[in-house]
């Protein structure tokens, strides 16, 4: 038949140089009370070395956590390029409780290069302050995939 014909594929990504970088550590004390986003206590920030454009960025995100008072909802997202990503929610219940949230996002929100990634934290509904101290944790592990 006529027509035009390619043939062969197309190179994918080579992973050996995709990057993976991670943070793993205790938080240190903070509160949050706020409906709008602002960044988790300590060094909540992981620099992603992407090496392609046309790669995906994967953020694995655990955490723990307490409310002073029961029913109060907390949400986590990561920020990229300024925009604020939704990544995990956890309803805190009972107060003085501290639980674990955990949270994957897969996103195509920056191009190759030096990419920061910040874990960040609202209040969403409830009416107690969230809370972090030194024996909360906090791990995020940010990695190109294709």
């Amino acid at each position: 038949p006529a027509g035009n014909y390619m043939i062969g594929r197309a190179p994918l990504p080579d992973p050996a140089h995709m990057g993976v970088e991670s943070t793993n550590a205790a938080f240190a004390a903070g509160t949050t009370s706020s409906a709008a986003y602002a960044d988790l206590p300590g060094s909540p920030t992981v620099t992603l070395p992407k090496a392609y454009t046309a790669t995906r960025i994967r953020v694995d995100l655990h955490a723990t956590c307490t409310s002073t008072l029961a029913n109060t909802s907390v949400r986590f997202a990561v920020l990229i390029n300024a925009v604020d990503v939704d990544i995990a929610q956890l309803v805190i219940n009972p107060a003085s409780t501290h639980l674990q949230v955990s949270g994957t996002l897969i996103t195509t929100l920056a191009a190759a290069g030096s990419i920061p990634v910040v874990g960040r934290w609202r209040r969403v509904a409830g009416g107690g302050v969230v809370t972090t101290g030194t024996d909360d944790w906090f791990s995020m592990t940010v990695q190109e995939v294709p």
